[in-house]
Formats: structure tokens, C-alpha cells, sequence
């Protein structure tokens, strides 16, 4: 179905373009033959007439044709530049004109919705056409009829070798001129191009003369001004770098006092809570001492104490000095008293001389 519907539509626009262009011819015909010229009539030529050796230039200004000069192909630049010194100062279409006899003609019939892509179809063809290789040649085509009874259109083919087209362009751009067609001789020397074998614009010749030195000049200008914007902005570039290296090693500087007085401030927040580390795990020496003054019996004197570490080391005299042990396991503060030598009588005093070791209660041993 969708097949069906797509032909359906190609072939009403079958029938337009065939419509179209029957109207068009039509409203062709009917105008005026002032209105029927050709677009070219109401241009500037100048036409480069190829004769076997030679070539004549000749020039129109609306529709008057004036000879400018003929000259051998061979001749210089300079030599024709002689004849062309008037028609370069002016706008002017460009033509480039072969022998009638080297070209190869061929009528072909086509479908009349080919006239569209005229160009394109007869290129797919071209091997078939051409005697010639399609590569080796040149074509243009002039629709010589339109027979919308038949759907057909009928073509002249025009066949021209490549290199024969390309040696004329050639010495064309060494006289410093740009064909805009090249095209061929068929009846009338002077008559309206109608067909072109150029596939493509060219592009415009380089001119040589006293606009080079200028040219050169603002060149050189030119590249001056960008080696002064270069070289302006390598300094702001090197300027902005050497300001960003000089805030980066400042702040490099600041972060590295900031990093030594934080690492100040932590030592000292360590050795500070080491001491009250030690102050928690140690009781001080004079709760211990305090401590002793109350467990102690009555005529019980300390003659030496020594704290160290977890423990504690007492020697004195006690007129009670076997209690002395169980006294002072009493206490919170200490355990596993015991003797350290064995109790005497002092004879001076009359009491017991004791030595006696005690473990400390609340001081962590891991911590030592």
C-alpha cells in the first residue's frame, strides 16, 4: 500500500514539472523578442576568438562589438595586455571561444523530468555518450526541443577533450584573464554564448603589478602588529605569572608558620595532657601523706618516705609496729604492704624501727 501511495505522488510531480515547463515555454514564446534576449545581452563581454594559431579579442558594451586586436596564441602577456589595456578597467563577462570543428555533437532523448538534473543524468551516462573516456572530455548540453505530448526532451550533446579545454584556460590565466565559458563557433562568430564546457568557476588569477609592493607592505604590517600583540601578551602573560608565583610563595610561607604553630600548639596540648594524665593517675603526694597521718597509730613516727612510681617506701618508729600492716591496708589508698626488713627495738627511743613497702591504688601500671 505505502508502495502504491509513493508512486501515486511522484507521478502527479511528474506531471507538474512537465506542466511547468510546458507553460514556461509557452510564455517564452508569446513575449516580445525585446523581452526574449538572452540574460548575456545586457552584459559587458569579452571574447577571446581561438583560430588555430591565432586569437582575436573582441569587446561589447550593450549591444555594439568592437575588435580589440588579434594576436598569435604564443604572444606574452605584456603583448596582449596592449590589446586589453581599455577592457580591463571594465566589468565584463569573459568567453573563451573554440573552433566549431573540434567539437563532437550527439542529440539525445530524454524523459522530460531529466530537464531538472539535466547536467547530472547526461554525467551518469557520459561513458556511453562519449567516444572518449569520461574522464579525458568536457560536455555541455542545449535543449534543442520539448515534446510534452511524449514526455520527451530532446538534447544536443556537445563532447570537447579535457586537455584540449584545460591547454586554453591555461594560457588564458598566464594573460592574466579568467574565462567565465568557454564555449565554441556554430554559425555566427560574435553570437551569444549558450553553451559553457567549464563544470565550475575558476578560480580568479593572481594579478602581479604595483599592487604587490602594497600588498607586501600592509603584509609586513600586518605581521608586525602581531608580533607586538604576541610579544604584548607573552609580558602580561609573564607579568600575571610572576604576580601569582609571588602570592603563591607568600602564602606558601604563611602555611608553613601556620602548620609549625599548629604542630606547637598540639605538642604543648600533648605534654600538657600528659601532666594531667599523670596527676589523675598518681594521687599527690600530700593526700598520701595526709593519708598516712590519719591510719597511723598514736606514737608512730616517719623518719623517711619515698614515693616512686606505683609504690611507696616508709621507715620510722612505732610502738606498735606489728599493727602497722593491717592499719594501713585499711586504707583506699594502698595495698600489699608488707616489710621490707625485719622489725627492731630501738633502745634509744624504746619503739619498734620498721620498713615497710605499699602498692599504690589507682595508678595505672600501663601507663608507667
Amino acid at each position: 500500500m505505502r508502495t502504491n501511495g509513493n508512486s501515486t505522488i511522484q507521478a502527479g510531480r511528474d506531471q507538474l514539472d512537465a506542466f511547468w515547463s510546458w507553460w514556461k515555454s509557452e510564455l517564452v514564446g508569446m513575449a516580445p523578442a525585446f523581452m526574449r534576449r538572452k540574460p548575456h545581452s545586457a552584459e559587458n563581454l569579452l571574447l577571446a576568438l581561438f583560430n588555430d594559431d591565432a586569437v582575436t579579442f573582441f569587446q561589447r558594451v550593450a549591444d555594439h562589438w568592437q575588435e580589440l586586436g588579434r594576436a598569435r596564441i604564443d604572444s606574452s602577456r605584456l603583448e596582449i595586455g596592449g590589446y586589453l589595456s581599455g577592457a580591463r578597467n571594465q566589468k565584463h563577462t569573459t568567453i573563451a571561444r573554440l573552433p566549431g570543428a573540434s567539437i563532437l555533437r550527439r542529440q539525445v532523448t530524454l524523459p522530460l523530468t531529466a530537464e531538472s538534473q539535466l547536467r547530472q543524468i547526461i554525467s551518469y551516462q557520459l561513458d556511453s555518450l562519449s567516444p572518449y573516456p569520461p574522464e579525458q572530455v568536457y560536455f555541455a548540453t542545449q535543449i534543442l526541443e520539448r515534446k510534452h505530448t511524449e514526455k520527451k526532451l530532446v538534447v544536443e550533446l556537445y563532447l570537447v577533450p579535457k586537455e584540449e579545454v584545460d591547454r586554453l584556460v591555461q594560457k588564458m590565466r598566464s594573460w592574466e584573464l579568467v574565462p567565465d565559458y568557454v564555449d565554441f563557433v556554430d554559425h555566427e562568430e560574435l553570437a551569444e554564448p549558450v553553451a559553457n564546457f567549464l563544470p565550475s568557476p575558476l578560480a580568479p588569477v593572481k594579478q602581479q603589478g604595483t599592487f604587490s609592493s602594497l600588498n607586501k607592505l600592509l603584509l609586513a604590517v600586518n605581521t608586525l602588529l602581531a608580533v607586538v600583540l604576541l610579544t604584548t601578551i607573552f609580558i602580561n602573560k609573564a607579568n600575571t605569572e610572576a604576580e601569582l608565583k609571588t602570592r603563591v610563595e607568600t602564602a606558601k610561607l604563611k602555611a608553613d608558620a601556620a602548620i609549625r604553630l599548629r604542630d606547637r600548639v598540639e605538642k604543648l596540648q600533648a605534654e600538657s595532657s600528659y601532666l594531667q594524665d599523670m596527676k589523675k593517675q598518681r594521687p599527690p603526694v600530700l593526700e598520701l601523706i595526709d593519708e598516712l597521718s590519719g591510719i597511723l597509730p598514736d606514737r608512730t613516727w616517719l623518719e623517711r618516705a619515698v614515693y616512686q612510681k606505683n609504690e611507696i617506701s616508709m621507715s620510722g618508729i612505732s610502738s606498735k609496729a606489728s599493727v602497722l600492716i593491717s592499719e594501713i591496708e585499711r586504707s583506699p589508698l594502698f595495698h600489699n604492704a608488707a616489710f621490707e626488713a625485719s622489725v627492731v627495738q630501738d633502745d634509744r627511743s624504746g619503739g619498734e624501727r620498721f620498713q615497710i613497702r605499699a602498692d599504690i591504688s589507682g595508678v595505672d601500671k600501663s601507663a608507667e
